[in-house]
């Protein structure tokens, strides 16, 4: 009978011991994702990334530590880095208009012009007048898509979207067709409404 009670305790502790090993992890991951998001929001960036990657270890598969990670790379300039995360980050939460902003800004860095203007359409037809969207717009125009690009901010312009910002995406179009006059005479205008 003690062999039996012997037996049950060692398994309950064994349970217990488990039990809080999964408490543990969570409660871990919990802690650095707390501290993360607190340096991130503080702009403390080094101390976010260590806290990140931490919380990474714990979580590979969360999409806020991969987006957080991707722009702190991103803004530090360390490239690779960036898009690695960035990419995890929009695998694992493709409605993020964030993840696809920056993802088109590096896929435009890269000369992957009409992948990045998938996910700035994406975006815009989301948001139609995002600003950093429509500058990407913009420039990610070739060809006959930068007739169709302006017409698209004119329509918007119309409608009332924020000027400035319009006025300088058709600054970039003009840029892109190599129409300096265009170009500085919509950089005026933009510099007028704001």
């Amino acid at each position: 009978m003690k062999q039996i009670s012997r037996s049950v305790r060692v398994a309950m502790f064994c349970l217990i011991c488990l039990f809080a090993a999964g408490c543990t992890a969570k409660s871990r991951l919990a802690w650095h994702l707390s501290r993360a998001n607190r340096y991130f929001l503080a702009g403390d960036y080094g101390k976010a990334e260590i806290e990140y990657l931490a919380a990474h270890r714990a979580a590979p598969n969360n999409a806020l530590i991969m987006l957080r990670l991707g722009l702190i790379y991103s803004d530090d300039g360390r490239g690779l880095r960036a898009a690695y995360y960035l990419t995890e980050a929009h695998r694992l939460d493709t409605n993020n208009l964030e993840v696809r902003l920056r993802v088109a800004r590096l896929m435009l860095a890269d000369g992957l012009v009409q992948g990045a203007r998938k996910e700035v359409l994406y975006v815009l037809n989301t948001i139609p007048d995002q600003p950093e969207g429509l500058r990407l717009l913009a420039l990610s125009a070739t060809g006959s898509e930068i007739a169709a690009t302006r017409q698209r901010i004119l329509q918007l312009q119309r409608r009332g979207g924020d000027k400035a910002n319009l006025e300088v995406a058709l600054a970039s179009l003009s840029m892109r067709e190599q129409d300096i006059k265009g170009a500085a005479a919509a950089y005026q205008r933009a510099l007028a409404f704001d």
